[in-house]
């Protein structure tokens, strides 16, 4: 009223009401208005004036929160050139659109261009500011995530930590911009196998938002999350369904029991107590989840439709195949009618049906769907796309099991000649993955010479791309000396075996269980006693913390192992390591161990006792 529409005064005003309503999720309402105090200024002001070049990137802002990035890219550059010329290089709002643009490259993939406005950013704001300014701040926390995203792990924790303690020392420990660097440096460590500096960070980061935000701010429930899938990668079951559990409560008080955040809550926990093969626990969760999704979603969404899918797997895997088989059904009918019968869902769910009529001997119209899927996948996605691969993988997997080993083999070769010639293979961890399974598929027929460098294979590039410390490490060495001791080479075993048990001191799981199984066997050929061995092994089953079975026989074909091994072991000790991984699968024959004099006057043993020597 005073000044008029286009007077600069009400401009400013506008958009600072836009960024008001921007930052406060309102993105409806400020769209409208920053969009009309671009126009205005660009005809009353001109495209050159200081307020044009504010609202160009006040508007450009909102555009990235939306990912609209070619429109924001484009406002962000037109806002850079404006502010260039009126000015200069080192002004702060010059050096602020840089910034905002250099993030929006690299959520565009573009890391090159994003890294070397980050850094021309970054070096001027140190002159200008200073190091320890917030702006400057943020601009090297942005830069750390450019080099992770380029797989320069080491530079990107570097940069990280120098982010962190200048937040800490310009803002303050519980400040939400210096949490925010603990947990990216927290996901970081995680990625690069620390996983217990990682817990100990996303702790302080849970903590601290806890306190400052609240228990049910959206940030402290996301790293609940966080800690909680943390703990279940370490193996600590307990912990990780307590956050779980924890998670799930907060989240229904904040948000309802209904709310989708809540739902996908439920659904995260069902599928940790699924995964842990605790399906009695999981199919009320999942049946929970279905039930809101039909009636809130419909019963043709494609959430609704994974949920019956992950119930399917719940029900195939408790035993009721009948009723896992009418879900798989259902939601390949319907996601064939409402997104194609080529879809990546229905492709899984057919996938899933071909597992559940394999367990229920229906072995004809299993390999019928396993090969459709094939087929499909080859024909939409090309022959060397990664869920090409993986049903090819599973094709081989199922040739396995029904005893067509050279068909399976060639599959599985396949799998890893094409995985090798993808322009991400320098990079990817699942090539680690095939060459691992392929090893253990030659072992398993006896062709140990070819099962050996597979192994040794996929060892080195875990090496390579996780670090020499990270969990997947011992489950690697594991299989490889499994193989070395039915070739003979009890003493690389052993060592290999020795650093295996090493790397899990700091946490014990179902790997350290099928550690010392190994080992025992390798000290039985050399004559060695085995008391270490089988007294670490009591108190590993003895502990609430470490899962009701070690799936020893499913890891190892531990029949083949023993078998392979038993001229040089003897009867009697191979009948013992028979009767002990079937008491590791299954703790209800644990008490038949007590008829062999081997276990039954060995007792419990630290985990922290030292291995005799080689």
């Amino acid at each position: 009223r005073t000044f008029g529409p286009e007077h600069p005064f009400t401009l400013t005003s506008i958009v600072m009401l836009g960024n008001l309503l921007m930052t406060t999720g309102n993105y409806g309402s400020a769209k409208p208005l920053l969009q009309k105090a671009v126009t205005t200024a660009e005809q009353a002001l001109g495209e050159e004036h200081p307020i044009t070049g504010i609202a160009c990137h006040a508007l450009a802002e909102l555009l990235h929160r939306k990912k609209e990035y070619a429109e924001a890219e484009a406002l962000y550059r037109r806002a850079l050139t404006f502010q260039l010329h009126l000015l200069g290089e080192g002004h702060p709002h010059v050096l602020a659109v840089k910034s905002d643009l250099a993030l929006l490259l690299e959520e565009s993939g573009r890391t090159a261009e994003a890294e070397s406005l980050c850094r021309q950013t970054l070096d001027g704001e140190q002159r200008l500011l200073g190091k320890e300014h917030p702006v400057t701040l943020t601009t090297l926390h942005n830069l750390a995530g450019l080099a992770k995203a380029k797989g320069e792990l080491a530079e990107a924790e570097t940069l990280y930590r120098q982010a962190l303690e200048g937040r800490k020392r310009a803002l303050g420990d519980q400040h939400p911009e210096t949490l925010s660097t603990a947990n990216l440096l927290a996901g970081l460590l995680r990625s690069m196998g620390d996983t217990d500096k990682a817990e100990s960070l996303y702790r302080i980061v849970m903590e601290g938002r806890e306190r400052i935000l609240g228990p049910e701010h959206r940030d402290t429930l996301t790293s609940m999350r966080n800690l909680a899938e943390l703990l279940a990668s370490k193996g600590d079951f307990t912990g990780t369904e307590l956050s779980y559990r924890r998670l799930l409560e907060s989240r229904e008080k904040a948000l309802g029991v209904d709310h989708p955040d809540t739902l996908k809550s439920v659904h995260d926990l069902a599928f940790f107590l699924a995964g842990r093969g605790d399906h009695e626990g999981a199919e009320p969760l999942y049946r929970r989840v279905l039930e809101v999704r039909e009636r809130v979603l419909g019963a043709d969404h494609p959430e609704t439709l994974a949920t019956m899918n992950n119930l399917a797997v719940s029900l195939a895997s408790k035993g009721d195949s009948d009723g896992a088989e009418r879900l798989y059904r259902r939601a390949i009918e319907t996601s064939e009618r409402v997104s194609g019968s080529e879809h990546p869902n229905t492709l899984a769910y057919m996938e899933n049906l071909a597992v559940d009529l394999q367990s229920k001997g229906d072995t004809d119209n299993a390999e019928s769907l396993f090969r459709q899927v094939l087929e499909s996948r080859e024909k939409v996605l090309g022959p060397e796309h990664s869920d090409t691969l993986t049903s090819r993988q599973r094709l081989a997997e199922f040739l396995g099991d029904s005893g067509r080993l050279e068909e399976s083999l060639t599959l599985r070769a396949q799998v890893i000649a094409a995985a090798e010639r993808s322009p991400q293979a320098a990079t990817d961890p699942q090539l680690a993955i095939d060459l691992n399974v392929l090893g253990i598929a030659m072992r398993n027929c006896g062709r140990l010479d070819e099962a050996e460098p597979l192994l040794r294979r996929a060892l080195q590039r875990d090496e390579q791309l996780r670090g020499e410390t990270h969990p997947k490490i011992p489950h690697r060495l594991n299989n490889l000396c499994s193989v070395l001791i039915m070739q003979g080479q009890l003493d690389e075993a052993g060592l290999l075996l020795a650093r295996a048990w090493h790397l899990k001191s700091a946490q014990h799981d179902l790997t350290s269980m099928r550690l010392l199984f190994v080992r025992l066997t390798a000290a039985m050929l050399k004559s060695q006693p085995p008391d270490t061995f089988l007294g670490q092994l009591k108190t590993m089953l003895a502990q609430d913390s470490i899962p009701d079975h070690a799936d020893v026989d499913k890891t190892m074909n531990v029949a083949y192992f023993i078998e392979h091994l038993t001229p040089k072991l003897g009867e009697r000790n191979a009948t013992f390591l028979h009767a002990l991984a079937a008491a590791l699968n299954d703790h209800n024959k644990l008490t038949k161990l007590n008829q062999f004099e081997l276990w039954k006057n060995i007792p419990p043993l630290s985990l922290g006792t030292p291995w005799p020597e080689n």
